[in-house]
C-alpha cells in the first residue's frame, strides 16, 4: 500500500514539474481578436522607448505623444501580445490581475513617457516579439494603439 502511495506521489509531482517546463510559446493558445493594430490615430502615437528589452524585462516604458490641440484619456490598462507563427497572442496575466500604469490623461500637445510595469503577467518574457496594446479615448471614439519590442537574451 506504500509502494503505491509513494508512486502515485511521484507521479502527481512528475505531471506538475512538467507543466511547470511549459515554455510560454506553448501557453498561448488563443490569437487576439485584433491582428493589425496601428501605432499611429488622430495625431496620437505610441512608440517603445527601446526597440529591444533584455530578459528578464520588469517594465515597458511607451513614449505616447499627443500631437491634437485636445487632452486625451488612456486606459491605464494594457496588454502586452506575442508574436508567434506570424499570429499575436495575448500574454496571460495572474488572475484578478492587470497590467496598469500611473497616469491616465494626456496634455494636448504633450509627450509622455508611460510605464507599465510587467510584474502581474502570469509568465517572464522570453526571447521574442512582443507588442504591447493601449486603449485611447480621444474626440468621443474609443480605439487601440499598439507597438512592438523585442526581448532579446541578455
Amino acid at each position: 500500500m506504500r509502494n503505491r502511495i509513494y508512486i502515485c506521489s511521484l507521479l502527481v509531482l512528475l505531471v506538475l514539474y512538467l507543466a511547470s517546463c511549459q515554455s510560454l510559446d506553448e501557453k498561448l493558445t488563443k490569437k487576439t481578436r485584433i491582428q493589425d493594430i496601428p501605432n499611429s490615430e488622430e495625431s496620437l502615437t505610441i512608440e517603445s522607448n527601446k526597440e529591444r528589452y533584455k530578459v528578464p524585462v520588469k517594465k515597458v516604458v511607451l513614449v505616447i505623444n499627443n500631437a491634437t490641440n485636445m487632452d486625451t484619456d488612456f486606459n491605464q490598462f494594457a496588454t502586452i501580445e506575442k508574436k508567434k507563427s506570424g499570429d499575436w497572442y495575448p500574454v496571460p496575466i495572474k488572475a484578478g490581475q492587470s497590467i496598469d500604469a500611473a497616469g491616465r490623461a494626456l496634455n494636448a500637445n504633450r509627450e509622455s513617457n508611460v510605464t507599465f510595469p510587467l510584474e502581474h503577467l502570469d509568465e517572464e518574457l522570453d526571447p521574442g516579439q512582443y507588442r504591447i496594446v493601449v486603449g485611447f479615448s480621444h474626440k468621443e471614439s474609443s480605439f487601440q494603439l499598439a507597438t512592438p519590442f523585442e526581448v532579446v537574451e541578455n
